[in-house]
This record gives C-alpha cells, structure tokens and sequence, in this order.
C-alpha cells in the first residue's frame, strides 16, 4: 500500500495561486518554496497561451532568470520517468508540464526554446525594448549596456572632464564660480568634491526636483523654497511618530493628569494639557516637552525636584517611572528635537546647494556626452528611456504592439522593486482590466529585502497587496496570499525564529515589514536548539581573535560529522573581519570556499603583476622597476638591487641593461640576465600591442607561472589569470590610460574561487550573497556587528526618499567651519539611520533563516569597568538581548536561556586545532642602509620672527576667542587690501559677515567684526601714504607676493610678501600689520615690539624681492610695517 505524504497547512493556497483566471500578491517567506510556486504558475499559463511572448516572467538577477529558464527547460525537455520516490511537486510540475506540450502539440520544437522563453530581468526586458526602437525611446541607435565597472570609470573620466573645461573658462563663469565656491567650502579638497559628485550621478534618478530646477533658474532663493518645502515634508511625519509614539505609552494616556499636577512650578509654563500636534508649527511645544521629559544629556529624567522646575514632593509621585519607561523611539526624537530650528536651511546653506546641484548638472551633461560617444546606457539611463518609450501620454507603436500581445504578467522577488521598476509595471498594465483574462501574479517576501543600496523599496510590496499604487484609474485587483510552511528548517528553528523575530527583532513592524509566523512541514525533525558563543578579552582585537579560532575549531568538528552532500555556511553580517577568520580557518588546515569575499588587490601575486604593468608604462618610476625584480618570477636580492640603482643611466631599464653587461658573471644573480632581457623585450613592446597580450607573453617566455604557483598555489595562478583579465577589459588603445583604468578597477575586483577548495562543503560569503541559497548548518559569527557604525558617520550629502511622498530630500553636511548640521540635514540622517537599521534587521533575518538543520551564532559581549555586560547599540546581539532580557553567564560556563530555547557559553580560552601551534618562520636578517640625504632644505622668512611674550593672564577660552577674532580680522584685512591693490572697489559689510563666518566665526561676532574691518579698511584707504601705493595705475606692484629663491647651495628660501610698489621714485616692501597692544600696552611700546620682532623676517623678504626684481643693491627698497589699526607706517 503506498502511503500518502500529508499536504502542508497552506496547500489550498499554494493551489489558489495557480488560478490562471486570477491576480495574485504571494507573500512567501523563508523557505516556503516560493520559486516552486512561480514555476508551477509559469507552466499553468504557458499551457493556456497561444504564443509564449503572450507572458512576461520578471527578476533582478540574471542568475535567477537563468535558474528559472533552466528549469522551466528541464521539466520541458528531459521527460524522464520520475520513480516511485518523486514527491507530490514533482508530479504536479510534471503534470502541468505534459499540459504545455498537449497545448503546443507540433509548434512545441519551435515555441518551447530558451530564446522564446519570455524569462528575464528588468534590465534585460528594457535593453530588449530599446533594440525594437531606440530613436523613440532616445537611446543610441546601436546602443550597448555599461557595466558597472565601466559606468564607474566613464563617471571618473566624466569628472575629470568637466573640471578641465571649466578651469579654462572665464572667471566669471556662472558654473565655475559654483566650483570654485563648493572648493571652497570642502577646503580645497577636489577629491572629496568628486566623490560627492559621483555619488549624485549614480542616484541622479532620485534628483529630478532638483535638476530640473538647476535647468530653469539660478535663483538661490528658489533652491531655499524647495529645501524649506522637503523639510516640512519631513518634519511632519517625524512629529506625527513622535505624537503617536508618546501618546500610545503611559505617560500620554495620562498627560492631562501630568500637566494638571505641573500647576504652579516652572515647568508648567512650558507645556499644555494636550500634547502638542505634527503640524511644522507645533516644533517649539516639542522641544520644551523635551526640556521637561529629558535631562540635559537627553536622557528621561530620574529626579523631578523643585530645583529642576517640578513641584515640591513631585518625584514621589507616579510619574518618574512613567517617564524612565518612555518608549526609546520617543526619547531620541525628542532628544533630536532640539537642535531643530524652525527653517530647514539657512541661504548660505540653500546656496551651497544650489552651487552642488549646478555641477552636478555640468557633470551629468559631460558623462552623457561621454556615453553618447560610446553608444552606451548605464542602467539608469536604460530605465529612463524604457519609460520614455512607453509613455502613456504618447502612446509608442512598441507599447500598443506589447499592450495587444502582453496578457500575463509574473514578477519575483517583488520586495526589491524601485521606484523606476515600479513605474514600468504600471505602463506595462495600464488600462488593464479584471475581467478582460489579463492576470498579474508578484511573489516576494519584505523581510528579506536587503538591497536598499540598489533602491529596493519594500514599502512597495506591502502598498500593492490589493493593487499596485500606479495613482489615476482603478488598479487591476490583486488577491492577496501568504504562505506559512517553511520547507527548509527543523521545528525548533522555526519556533525559535517566530519567536524572535515576532517578539523583539521584528516586533509591530520593527524592521519596515511586518513578521508572519511560519509552520514546520508534515513530518519535519525537532532538531538541536540554536547555540550563542560569547567571547570577552582584555581589548576587542584579543577577544576577536579568541572568537576566530573558535570558530575554526567548531567548523573542523562540524566538518568531522558531516553526512555526504550536507553543506556549511558560514555567513558574514560585512567583509570587516573576513581575512581575520579565513586566516583561523586556514591555519586550522581546512579548505574553505570563498564566494566574493577577498579583494583581488589583497594577492601578492596581483600586486606583482599590477606593479608589473605600472614599470612598463612608466619606464621612469624606478621604484615600480625595482620592486619588478622581487617578484615570484625570481626575487633578487636586496643588494643586487642596490648594486643596480647606483649604475650609471637616467632611467632603470637602462641601469639594468648595463649592470648585467658590465657585471663578471660570478657577480650577477644567475637568473637576473634572462629576467633583464625579457623584461627589455617586453618593454619595447608597450605601445603597440595590448598590455594584457605583452604581459602574457612575457609570463609564458620568462616562466614565471611556476613562480606564482610557488607563492600562492593554484588560487595564485588563478589570482593572475583573473588580473590578466581585468587588465584586457581596460584596454583603452594607450597604455598608460590602460593603466590607469585597471588600476582604478582593481579596487573593486575580487579574488576567484580556490581551486583546491571547489569541492568543500564549507563556504565563506556576506548574507547578501547567501540570499537564496540554504545550509545545513549555519555559523554567524559578529554578532556585535552594529550597522550605524559601518556607515560614514557624516556623509558629504544625504539624499534620502519622504515617507509617504515619493519625493527625495537632499542637504549637504556641514562645512568645517559650521557648529552644527541643518534641520533638515539632521532630520534626513534619522531617516537614513532608520532605513539602515531596518534593513539589518532583514539582513539577520535573512541570515538566520539560511540553517536547515543547526545554527551557530557568536560575537563580543564588551564589559565595563565593574565586569557588567555593556550595550552594542543597534546590532543583532541587543535584539537577542531585548528579547532574552538576561544576563551574561559567567565566564567559561554554558546556560540554557528559555523561551525560546537557545544555548549559551561565554569562553574565556579555546584550545588549539592541531597543527595551530605551529612556530612563526624567522624574518630575515634586517637590510642596513641609510636614508639618502634631501637635495635641499626650505626656509622661511616667517620663522624668523621672534616668539611673542604674553603680557597678560587670560582665561584660556577668552584667549581662543581672542585669537580666533585676531586671526580672521588679519586674514580678511590682507584679502581685502590684496583686493584694492588689483583695483577692486572695498567689500560691504554683509560680504565681510559672510566670509568671516566661512572661516568659522559665529554670527554676531562675525558681524560685529566685520563693521570693524569695514571701518579700519576706509580708514587706510583714505591714508595718502597707503592710498598712494595701491593705485592700480602705479609703474609696478605685487600684492601677496608669493616667491622663492636659493640664497645658498642646498637651501630654498619661500615667502609671500605683503605689497611690493614701484611708485615711480621708490621702492617700497610693506608688512601689514592688523594687531592691536595688549591691555596696558601703549602704541609706542607696541610698535617698537613689534618693528623688531618682524625686522629680520623684512629684511630677508628685501633680499629675495631685489634678487627676484634685480635690484641693486637691496637696500635701495624702502621697508615698512604698516600698522593698519593706526594707519601708521614704520620704515626700518
């Protein structure tokens, strides 16, 4: 009698999805053979169609297109006899397959091929759009896709591009200007410019408010409108959180109580007996319910005293445990609060803004040139001009012929949709009506959305479970369904992920999506509890290292009981710590497969090879030449290095050539004449054939492969065969651009598989990488692993989506001069650090979700002083914690924590693997030499001014702020008198304001000063003795004279001289002078202080200026020191 397997709790769902009638939004969660599902309904309407291109079947990846295609293909074509073994599915996939074939009958040879099958990515669907009509949609004719590698370099090149043209437009130039001011507030750093840069053109799809405006006006105003319109968009949101969050706790049900018994003591002043509401307005209420909520330190209040504005005998009453309960999300925005202002950004700030998004605009319009040229699209322009041609408004002849042929629509991993993937559904099923037999089926799992930094909007799934959110006409109606077996793990996995995830991590929606509880499979084992290792040491690195050889003993004793075909994964929250633990599992003897997991720049081979290409381009760099001889192909020593650098020549190929013909054959390394000469051959080669091909060759004619399997094994040959490659595909026609392009995308390139480890059971990869993918035994180590800590702390921009709006809000950080960020900086950085954390929540989900049968979790549990268990802010060891709400075992014993069960130690030693303990291999004897001396010394004439005496006892904080004023008074009066000397008519007040506070000087007092300068530089410039000097009609003048000179063998003399004029008689050098005496101080005494503590730095600063100007003698040029404060002159 043949038993009967019991069907799944959802079967019925599973069956209902599969209505070809209907329109289907699955939720399939971890495990529960969603791709079966999507297989089995891919086969049910491809049995009811006339014409495979009647369906379209949707992914992200070109890997699960292809997994999907193959076995569609498989269950198709290879129409074997499934045996008395085959499960239910099998036969039911087999089943519908036999319908296709009775539905297709003698047009099957012809319908059912790969090429036919309408399986593909969003990408793939948009370039095969595109090819039908390019000219419509605005792409090239004969277009092709850039790579992300190559979009990244054309972006670079783009860049570089427009900062060559616009350094040879005029001064004035509107977008020049805009560089130079955005330099200027990034302190002259370009690099840091151009990352900003390049990271808006990677997201310039998310920037259309803002481009559109740069193309229309130059109004800075209008840009301070648009950032004031996004920061209420913002701030109302994050008000209505607020409310909601302290209206929901305990203290907001009984606030009109609070307030009542507030009556007579200062803090009732502040607040009202409602809460206040979300409106933009309601900002200032807030903040004062946060002077009363929370201490200075934005912290709940633990004393409620007279002192602190509360009534007398108020901390007995109910309300200090209220308000040490508050909700954690409504403490730190309350905290947040009050750095708020009432305005997202200032003008200068709005200003800023307006100068980034000009030269974003520049740059974009410099890489589309650069594409163009290429007829290439990178993604984000494929996605535009799919969208273009599919345009509603205009109706293309490509989307009335796809809007007759397309009837069923079938989408994967739906929770990684964007905005961009989204719009193109919704054109796609435009007009698309329930009765008419067009169906839609989406299937994913908002849980397991991690790649926010591809723009994956898991909001989307969860707005689509009755339709897609396309806005105007009535959506076509989406049945919504959940499936709940997991297929893949034991019975104790699954209780303790629902309990878990459903109870903490994920709790009311904590990660942006809501967790459903899952259900074992018919008949599926209890299996062992999930198991938590803590390790604690005297420094993180210490009880780093602990934690990686523990997890190189616990992965060797899985491996010792592992059953033929079981796998392990072990699965990493980021790379931080990868070649820690590879290095562990390596010298624990086990082979492990490592899937993108160590940068290819990390090979030494790689470094060799990459060394190798820069020597022969760069035939001058005698450090690339020298190093090119301690490669695997024959290292040579030191000394003969040495021995080469001191031959005569002006570059190395040529020293090398000599001291292999010179040097008696007893002298020379045996193997250094070949290597000279092959290397010579290989150089004469550079420039006319590909540096790839040359670098081939000469690893073939040298023998250099057994070199490199020497060093590094076959992962070392495979290291430079992948670099061989790479170097290929950055051909560019000359060789030094060849170079340079390999070199910038070698960063990103990552090392190839082991060989030797390909058949391992053991594998090594991010939980990005294992998505899809399922262990039988799971290791997830760094627990402590805390996000918010990876991320850069303070981005040079943040552009991140409004909830609720479909709109971008983009701030600039603060430039180093300014205290703090903008209000709308600090409200977008919450919504990023909200996104990311969600995301990690999703990413542990993910993560533990992979274990079929047993999971190993560890990390650092970091103590204090006093031995008690710190925090580990927001990483997946708190959320185990708020969960557990236990504490730390002691150190070297094991506890059972309840509820769900799990196992935990706290190790203090692990003992070594076998073959661990081998010694360290002696270092060679260290190489003596002596650095060679520098070519010359630099001077300068300012440091031969004597130090200053301090005449008075100031409070260090008056003294900084003293010295700030002094500083920039100086520094604005040299500017501003540099200016009148080329000309140029005297800054107003607001612009000496404005500049005082770029350097760094707060509001009142810039201002303040600034009417001082004003006034001290009308002053001089009404002084005929200076006002005689900086005519600009004057015979000669230099202003800020910057000047060097050798006024001895071996030294270089550098300054920068105030003024230099010839007014036709004279020759005058003047050092101004903005300080004032010190209290009690009186001029006189100052000025003769001050003449004979700058007189030799004057009189150096005459010589270099009579040497540069040939005059003689020196002392025909007059010296002064020009005190501007008394606009008196003193001539030394």
């Amino acid at each position: 009698m043949t038993h009967k397997p019991t069907p799944p709790a959802d079967q019925a769902i599973r069956d209902q999805a599969l209505g070809p009638g209907e329109s289907f939004h699955l939720e399939a969660p971890a495990g529960s053979g969603k791709t079966s599902v999507l297989l089995a309904r891919f086969l049910t309407l491809l049995a009811r169609v006339d014409t495979p291109e009647e369906m379209l079947a949707l992914t992200f990846t070109r890997k699960a297109a292809g997994e999907l295609r193959a076995r569609v293909m498989a269950l198709l074509w290879e129409r074997q006899d499934p045996g008395p073994d085959a499960s239910p599915l099998e036969l039911r996939l087999r089943e519908l397959a036999a319908a296709v074939f009775r539905r297709h009958a003698d047009d099957a040879q012809l319908k059912l091929t790969p090429e036919r099958l309408p399986i593909m990515t969003f990408h793939g669907f948009g370039a095969q759009l595109l090819k039908l009509a390019p000219q419509e949609a605005g792409a090239p004719l004969e277009f092709k896709l850039l790579e992300e590698d190559e979009a990244r370099w054309l972006k670079i090149e783009a860049l570089e591009e427009m900062r060559r043209r616009l350094n040879g437009r005029p001064s004035r130039d509107p977008v020049r200007q805009a560089l130079v001011r955005r330099l200027v507030r990034l302190n002259n750093d370009w690099r840091r410019l151009a990352k900003e840069l390049y990271g808006l053109l990677s997201r310039r799809d998310s920037l259309g408010d803002f481009l559109n405006l740069a193309r229309v006006s130059r109004d800075a105003a209008a840009y301070r409108q648009l950032l004031e319109e996004r920061f209420q968009m913002v701030l109302r949101p994050s008000l209505e959180e607020l409310r909601a969050g302290l209206a929901g706790c305990d203290l907001g049900k009984d606030w009109p109580a609070f307030w009542r018994e507030l009556q007579g003591s200062a803090a009732s002043g502040l607040i009202g007996p409602e809460l206040p509401g979300s409106a933009p307005a309601d900002l200032s209420p807030w903040q004062a319910v946060s002077e009363v909520l929370l201490t200075k330190q934005g912290t709940p209040r633990k004393r409620l005293s007279v002192k602190d504005g509360f009534p007398e005998g108020f901390d007995q009453k109910k309300w200090v445990p209220l308000i040490q309960d508050l909700p954690e999300t409504v403490v730190r925005f309350l905290k947040q609060c009050r750095d708020l202002t009432p305005t997202g950004a200032s003008s200068e700030e709005a200003a800023a803004l307006q100068d980034l998004v000009i030269l974003v605009g520049q740059a974009l319009s410099v890489y589309e040139q650069l594409c163009a040229r290429k007829g290439a699209l990178d993604f984000v322009d494929l996605e535009a001009a799919t969208l273009n041609l599919l345009r509603e408004d205009d109706p293309t002849e490509v989307m009335l012929r796809l809007d007759w042929r397309l009837k069923h629509l079938l989408v994967d991993e739906f929770q990684d949709t964007s905005l961009n993937q989204m719009q193109l559904l919704c054109r796609l099923m435009a007009g698309w009506q329930a009765d008419e037999g067009r169906t839609l089926m989406v299937v994913g799992d908002p849980k397991q959305s991690i790649y926010g930094w591809r723009q994956a909007k898991p909001r989307l799934f969860m707005a689509s479970r009755k339709g897609l959110p396309c806005g105007g006409a009535e959506p076509l109606p989406l049945t919504p369904l959940k499936l709940t077996t997991n297929f893949r793990a034991t019975r104790t996995l699954i209780t303790w992920a629902n309990e878990v995830f459903g109870g903490a991590v994920m709790k009311s929606g904590a990660a942006g999506a809501r967790f459903h509880r899952a259900e074992s499979r018919p008949g599926a084992p209890e299996g062992p509890v999930p198991y938590l290792a803590l390790f604690a040491g005297d420094s993180d690195q210490a009880a780093r290292e602990l934690e990686a050889r523990w997890l190189a003993r616990q992965v060797a004793q899985a491996l010792a009981t592992l059953k033929e075909r079981e796998t392990i994964g072990i699965l990493l929250f980021t790379r931080t710590h990868l070649p820690r633990y590879l290095q562990a599992l390596y010298d624990a003897g086990l082979a492990v497969r490592v899937r993108e997991g160590l940068k290819l720049t990390e090979s030494r081979t790689v470094a060799h090879l990459h060394n190798l290409a820069r020597a022969l381009t760069r035939p001058q760099d005698e450090v690339a030449w020298a190093a090119a001889l301690r490669g695997p192909w024959g290292p040579q020593p030191l000394a003969t290095l040495a021995r080469v650098a001191q031959m005569p020549g002006d570059l190395w190929p040529e020293k090398l050539r000599r001291f292999t013909a010179q040097t008696e054959p007893d002298d020379c390394p045996a193997g250094l004449p070949g290597l000279a000469e092959s290397l010579s051959q290989a150089r004469r080669q550079v420039g006319r054939r590909p540096l790839a091909d040359i670098l081939t060759d000469w690893l073939e004619a040298s023998r250099a492969w057994a070199g490199i399997a020497a060093w590094e094994g076959p992962l070392g040959v495979a290291n430079a065969r992948t670099y061989l490659d790479l170097l290929a595909a950055a051909e560019a026609g000359l060789p030094e651009a060849t170079f340079v392009k390999a070199d910038f995308n070698l960063k990103e390139a990552f090392q190839p598989p082991d060989p030797r480890a390909l058949a391992s059971p053991v594998e090594i990869l991010t939980v990005h990488g294992a998505k899809g993918l399922e262990f039988h035994r799971v290791f997830l180590p760094f627990l402590d692993w805390q996000p918010l800590k990876s991320e850069d702390n303070t981005p040079p921009f943040l552009l991140e989506e409004i909830p609720g709006r479909d709109r971008y809000g983009l701030a600039l950080a603060r430039p180093y001069v300014q205290e703090k960020p903008s209000s709308l900086y600090l409200l977008l950085r919450n919504l990023k650090n909200q996104r990311v954390v969600d995301e990690a929540r999703r990413v542990f989900y993910v993560a533990v979700t992979r274990a079929r049968q047993r999971l190993v979790m560890s990390g650092l549990a970091r103590l204090d002083k006093k031995g008690n268990w710190q925090g580990s802010g927001d990483s997946p060891l708190t959320w185990l914690r708020e969960h557990y709400r236990l504490n730390l075992p002691p150190a070297g014993s094991a506890v059972s924590w309840p509820e769900p069960e799990m196992q935990v130690e706290r190790l203090t030693a692990v003992q070594p693997q076998t073959g661990e303990s081998a010694p360290p291999p002696d270092l060679p004897a260290a190489w003596d030499f002596h650095p060679e001396a520098a070519p010359f010394q630099v001077s300068f004439p300012s440091g031969l001014a004597a130090p200053r005496e301090e005449t008075a006892t100031v409070p260090e904080t008056e003294l900084a702020e003293a010295g700030d004023a002094a500083r920039l008074r100086g520094v604005i009066m040299h500017r501003a008198l540099q200016t009148l000397a080329r000309g140029g008519g005297p800054p107003d007040a607001p612009s000496l304001a404005a500049a005082l506070r770029q350097e760094g000087l707060n509001g009142p007092a810039a201002a303040s000063l600034a009417a001082e300068i004003q006034a001290e530089l009308a002053a001089c410039q009404a002084d005929p003795f200076l006002s005689a000097l900086l005519r600009p009609d004057i015979p000669r003048a230099a202003s800020e004279w910057l000047l060097e000179d050798r006024p001895q063998p071996g030294a270089i003399r550098r300054g920068v001289i105030d003024h230099l004029s010839f007014d036709g008689h004279d020759w005058w050098l003047l050092d101004y002078k903005t300080s004032r005496p010190a209290a009690g101080e009186d001029w006189e005494a100052f000025i003769s202080r001050e003449t004979g503590k700058y007189r030799p730095q004057l009189l150096a600063y005459r010589e270099m200026a009579a040497r540069a100007q040939g005059i003689e003698p020196p002392e025909a040029i007059r010296l002064g020191v020009y005190f501007t404060a008394s606009r008196k002159v003193v001539e030394m």
